[in-house]
């Protein structure tokens, strides 16, 4: 378990505590074992890059951040 991130975005009735989104994002390091990367669903692309190619992406500060650490726990 690298990180667990929750965002709660307010409904337009913020005052009556309803929530319009609520995100809970946990983020694994994981191993791969066989096959081919590929994207999923929720992504039109993947592919692998070296840890120094990061900032050519459009990559939100937190998402760099969780990265990184995925970085430095595959190195241990």
């Amino acid at each position: 378990l690298l990180e667990v991130f929750e965002s709660i975005i307010p409904g337009a009735e913020s005052g009556a505590g309803k929530s319009q989104y609520h995100y809970v994002v946990i983020d694994f390091l994981a191993r791969r074992k066989s096959g081919e990367l590929r994207s999923g669903g929720d992504a039109l692309e993947a592919q692998w890059i070296k840890r120094e190619q990061l900032p050519e992406f459009k990559v939100s500060e937190s998402a760099c951040k969780v990265i990184a650490k995925a970085f430095e726990q595959r190195r241990s």
